[in-house]
């Protein structure tokens, strides 16, 4: 059994589009922290900083205008050296992405408020996920995130006039979303917690139609009709509807109208 402070190595690497035209992009990190924004002139920038065992891979090609980049972690050192494993990256504002993250344990940052996202997807372990996704999201049809314990938060006060379905999960922790940005078609959104919290604040300028419950907690809203557990809000001239369903097993559900 090996002990003590692993050896670091930073790496940059950069990946041009090749013409194509739209973009499949899969980052999967075994453990460590992710920090993801917009803003390269390429497909994508990266800086990577590792200890040894962690070096990342990162494969590129394209297909018939469809570019599929995929960075993970082939590697898992068996030690308990102290280690450091982060990866920078930063993607193209320009092309439109398909974008799924991975991440074992460890924290993971995202503002892809300034990408052209068409789907979102994320699946971590363990630890905390903040993640920004303003902007005018003019593509972007579905949403998913998991986090098996700790904490998810999603900043959505961005534009969203193509986006179908979201999907939120964790089995212990606490969900966290603010939904306050446009919405100009109809929404399925489901949030659930086995154990802890969901937080949602909606916007005044859409229609809400969602259930809420616990079978061990409790649910509050502000801002909404109550009818046993379900939770209106009409809005005259709204054109968005989001179809809310939200479950916390175990723990407490807030819903709130914000100006």
């Amino acid at each position: 059994m090996i002990f003590g402070r692993n050896p670091e190595s930073i790496r940059e690497e950069s990946i041009d589009p090749q013409g194509a035209t739209t973009a499949r992009v899969k980052l999967d990190l075994s453990v460590g922290t992710l920090r993801l924004n917009g803003g390269s002139p390429k497909l994508m920038d990266a800086h990577f900083e590792f200890n040894e065992g962690y070096e990342p891979r990162v494969d590129y090609a394209v297909h018939n205008g469809r570019g599929d980049l995929r960075v993970d972690q082939p590697s898992f050192p068996k030690s308990f050296r102290v280690t450091r494993n982060r990866w920078d990256i930063r993607l193209n504002d320009a092309i439109p992405l398909d974008l799924e993250i991975e991440n074992g344990a460890g924290e993971a940052e995202i503002d892809a408020s300034t990408l052209s996202l068409t789907r979102f997807e994320m699946d971590q372990a363990a630890g905390e996920a903040e993640v920004k996704l303003n902007g005018d999201q003019l593509r972007l049809t579905n949403v998913k995130a998991e986090v098996s314990a700790g904490r998810l938060e999603f900043d959505m006060r961005g534009a969203y006039p193509s986006m179908r379905d979201m999907r939120f999960e964790t089995s212990a922790g606490q969900i966290r979303l603010d939904l306050t940005g446009e919405w100009t078609s109809e929404v399925d959104i489901k949030v659930e917690v086995v154990a802890g919290e969901v937080i949602v604040k909606l916007p005044k300028t859409v229609n809400v139609i969602a259930t809420a419950n616990t079978t061990v907690g409790r649910v509050r809203a502000r801002g909404l009709m109550v009818d046993g557990d379900h939770y209106r809000l009409e809005t005259p001239g709204a054109t968005g509807t989001l179809l809310l369903k939200a479950v916390a097993n175990v723990g407490q559900v807030i819903l709130e109208v914000v100006d």
